[in-house]
């Protein structure tokens, strides 16, 4: 049948105020909600149908004027001028009472073929014998907002909106979906229904959508239809992020960044962390839709997990003022690279480029521009401001550091001082937080061996002196890391007397003193020696290869080192490129290098019992032998927090050895310029 044989009918009831509640019930809602955290709540559970007309409702309120273009009318047809502005308006955010409710209702009035904000007394039998009071109805009559109360929901204001529509004969089936679209465009143009839709004030809404037959005794005919319930409503405390999950396009569904009935994602979790640190959980209803009440706050929200196929993460989500706020995530996109590495590099014009990561390709950018008047020197990345980002660091001419923090696709520089003078002839250049405030410092070697630190207060240094190391020998193998895991960055040096060295921190501030931690063999030369947690102990170690091919282990206890041996690798070929990284997220800090025939290779601590460890060598893969590579860097370029390898071949083009936590697999990510040379390229995090 076609829809001129439809019939419809709408009715509407004006928003309630219940004005019984006291301010102190309002209070304590609201300070309870800020106090706690929710973790993992129970999905709010709605049919794709009413996912659907809960969708509609909330692009009619993003854009009034849009919609009332959509259905050809005014948006303020059958009102007074500017009744409803054309302002956006607060999102809608599901609520499971509200729902049943609505569900409930639309039911109801197919069972018992009535339609009517009141509903009968139980076990009257509706129909014919039914009179609709809409006003000042029999007391064992229920209106909407009693049912509303007596689920549970401690409501302000309420308000109700109602629609059916249907083809006769009853036999004929109806298009499901299609009933949907209409019960909304229906009640947008009645301008009743459409002041309940575009009541600012509301914040909640239960859809319910019903299907059966359903007997209309205003003509008598019976017809296959539609039933649809809206619940609106609004309550004290704090404001919903909500939206939905849906894969956009799939299956061949229309492609039009809208949610379609079969697109939903049915599994997985909606995570808001503010930016204190409170996180509020809650899983996906099988329909995709979920709500989160926050309290006000800037947020960092998160759809993983179950089907959602990754880490879907959007930033800076700003709750104000108790109003809702709408983030919806489309998988058919990437899924966001959970901090994921990407690499810098400046070019002698000083245009500094930033190949930014998206987890599976480098999109080059230009951040900032560095003056070409000042020869920059010591470049270090590090997190100076603790935003979360690393920044670049470098030293001027006069000595002092300037910093380019990391922004919205930008670098911004600035002078922060630190005043290291130029004659000084400083060595072994550190980043490291060496003073346990969560502020990365940089730390030198003068040449008179004393060490100093430029310690970071967020936007400039001050250089203090932490420690001295003997002039009379020479050091190598000089790295940072914890040692003796007290969240606080110490000091590593090999004397050439094979003499370890460590300027530990004391667990306070900048305090550091020597520790004589143990000595490696002066018979053979020592390559490839990283600092990482071999173990995972929580406390860093030093880790490096013998000139018989021997791999030694300086295992610390956070007093010294003990010498363990690891594993041997063969001295018949030569050893490029090492690197140090978690590669297959074990937690162990392993060390992978490429032979001269192109293998990678990786040596992989396990856990040997006892507290014990176990080495292994494992295959890691393949690279060409017919270029050469450059700027080979470890980081976690795909977020997935398994290391990867990058580097650059001869051609220009980047290439990233993706690990997958057996091994790594080639993808071409880019390509720099091979006309100009790159300086001081180096992996980054700045996403």
């Amino acid at each position: 049948m076609s829809w001129l044989r439809s019939t419809l009918r709408t009715i509407y009831r004006q928003t309630v105020q219940r004005r019984s509640f006291g301010h102190s019930r309002v209070n304590a809602a609201v300070e309870s909600l800020e106090e706690r955290v929710l973790l993992a709540a129970a999905a709010i559970e709605l049919m794709p149908n009413e996912q659907l007309l809960l969708e509609l409702v909330n692009r009619a309120r993003a854009n009034p004027e849009a919609e009332a273009a959509r259905y050809g009318i005014n948006l303020n047809a059958g009102l007074a001028p500017n009744t409803i502005s054309a302002d956006a308006k607060q999102p809608l955010a599901p609520n499971q009472l509200l729902v049943d409710v609505a569900e409930a209702h639309a039911q109801d009035m197919l069972d018992r073929d009535y339609f009517c904000h009141t509903a009968p007394p139980p076990g009257h039998p509706g129909g014919a014998t039914f009179v609709c009071y809409e006003d000042n109805p029999p007391d064992e009559y229920v209106t909407f907002d009693e049912r509303i109360t007596a689920s549970g929901y401690n409501w302000m204001m309420v308000g109700e909106n109602i629609s059916w529509g249907g083809i006769t004969p009853s036999n004929i089936p109806i298009d499901e979906i299609a009933h949907v679209y209409e019960r909304h465009r229906m009640l947008f143009l009645s301008e009743g229904h459409r002041l309940n839709i575009m009541k600012d004030a509301y914040r909640e809404l239960g859809t319910g959508v019903q299907y059966g037959l359903f007997t209309n005794w205003d003509d008598g005919r019976t017809y296959h239809a539609s039933m649809v319930a809206e619940e609106f409503g609004y309550r004290a405390g704090s404001g919903f992020i909500t939206g939905v999950v849906f894969n956009d396009g799939v299956n061949g569904l229309a492609n039009d960044d809208f949610y379609t009935i079969g697109e939903q994602i049915s599994s997985g979790v909606v995570t808001a962390t503010s930016s204190t640190g409170q996180e509020y959980s809650i899983n996906l209803g099988t329909s995709g839709g979920y709500a989160l009440q926050v309290p006000d706050g800037v947020y960092t929200v998160t759809a993983s997990g179950g089907a959602v196929g990754g880490n879907y993460v959007i930033t800076g989500v700003i709750v104000s003022g108790g109003h809702n706020v709408k983030v919806d995530f489309d998988t058919s996109l990437p899924p966001t690279p959970a901090d994921a590495d990407s690499l810098v590099g400046r070019l002698e014009d000083g245009r500094v480029w930033v190949a930014v990561s998206d987890g599976s390709s480098f999109n080059n950018q230009v951040w900032t521009t560095w003056s070409t008047d000042v020869a920059w020197q010591d470049v270090q990345i590090g997190d100076f401001n603790n935003d979360g980002k690393e920044d670049v660091a470098a030293r001027n001419n006069e000595g002092d550091w300037w910093v380019w923090t990391a922004g919205e696709n930008e670098f911004i520089g600035s002078e922060w001082g630190g005043g290291w003078a130029i004659g000084d002839g400083w060595s072994s250049i550190l980043v490291g937080d060496f003073n346990g405030d969560g502020l990365d410092d940089i730390a030198g070697r003068q040449s008179n061996g004393q060490w100093s630190v430029a310690e970071s207060n967020g936007s400039s240094f001050s250089t203090t002196s932490i420690g001295t190391w003997s002039t009379n020998v020479t050091w190598t193998d000089v790295q940072s890391g914890d040692f003796n895991n007290d969240q606080i960055a110490d000091i590593v040096g090999r004397a050439s007397s094979g003499s370890w060295v460590i300027l530990q921190s004391s667990g306070s501030g900048l305090a550091h003193a020597n520790l004589s931690a143990g000595a490696w063999s002066t018979n053979v030369s020592w390559h490839d020696v990283f600092v990482g947690d071999f173990n995972n102990d929580g406390f860093d170690d030093v880790m490096g290869r013998a000139s018989n091919g021997a791999w030694y282990l300086a295992k610390s206890n956070g007093s010294g080192f003990t010498n363990v041996f690891a594993k041997t690798w063969s001295t018949n070929v030569t050893w490029h490129d090492a690197q140090v990284g978690d590669f297959d997220g074990n937690g162990y800090d392993e060390i992978a290098a490429r032979s001269s025939n192109g293998t990678w290779y990786i040596i992989r601590p396990t856990d040997g019992g006892g507290g014990t460890t176990n080495f292994s060598t494992a295959y890691g893969g393949l690279w060409s032998t017919n270029v050469s590579w450059i700027n080979v860097v470890a980081g976690d370029f795909d977020g997935d927090g398994l290391t990867d390898i990058a580097g650059r071949a001869s051609t220009g083009s980047w290439y990233v050895a993706r690990s997958n936590g057996n091994r790594f697999f080639n993808q071409l990510w880019g390509a720099w310029t091979t006309n100009k040379t790159w300086l001081d390229v180096s992996r980054i995090r700045v996403v």
